[in-house]
């Protein structure tokens, strides 16, 4: 009878235990996901949503990166934020944002939580429409503005009916502007966007990727 009781004691224990670690798990301020995931993360991705689990105060909200890729960082919603990433990005490297600092309504803090990825190339059909959107709004200056610079500060480019794109790779301190497209037409249209820009093909190291953006 007494190993009973004991049991049925070790029991409700138990079970009581369980319930508290549910509740730490609920009440406590975290990060609940990304969007894109860091698995999804490409090097044309503009930004990254960063969902928590509380309320985000609006003071003492720091985020860094050390290999200087943040841009700005905003409160989209009241669980969101949006970082903004200077891009394109190297699809051999592996880049770090750190949280330094994020601080909920209830007085929560995280600090010091580091968010790691290594991007990968794709072309623009596997992107969210809504950074393909923000990509092209952002791209378009008038050529008075960018003439002169080099055409790597210009990329990527995604032509609005997503017939081309132009992204490059440097090796060695050398860039190669690499176009792709499934179409010869495709290809020209890049050419002339190159060359509309102050540039002559010629002196540029220009590889063609015959295939549609996936």
């Amino acid at each position: 009878m007494k190993s009973k009781k004991i049991i049925y004691l070790i029991s409700g224990l138990i079970i009581l235990l369980l319930f508290y670690l549910v509740f730490l798990a609920s009440s406590s301020f975290r990060v609940n996901s990304y969007s894109p995931t860091l698995n999804n993360i490409t090097t044309i991705t503009p930004y990254i949503d960063i969902y928590f689990s509380k309320t985000i105060s609006q003071s003492d909200l720091s985020i860094s990166s050390p290999e200087n890729i943040v841009s700005k960082s905003i409160i989209e919603s009241p669980k969101d934020i949006r970082v903004y990433l200077i891009y394109p990005l190297n699809d051999s490297q592996k880049y770090k944002i750190i949280l330094n600092k994020i601080v909920s309504t209830t007085g929560s803090v995280i600090n010091l939580k580091t968010v790691s990825f290594t991007p990968l190339y794709k072309n623009p059909n596997s992107i969210p429409k809504s950074q393909i959107k923000y990509i092209v709004s952002h791209q378009d200056k008038p050529t008075a503005q960018i003439y002169g610079t080099t055409l790597v500060n210009l990329l990527p480019y995604i032509s609005p009916g997503f017939s081309f794109t132009i992204n490059y790779n440097i090796v060695n301190n050398t860039p190669t502007i690499i176009i792709t497209s499934a179409t010869s037409s495709g290809v020209s249209a890049a050419k002339s966007w190159i060359v509309n820009q102050g540039y002559t093909i010629s002196s540029l190291n220009i590889e063609v990727v015959n295939q549609q953006p996936v």
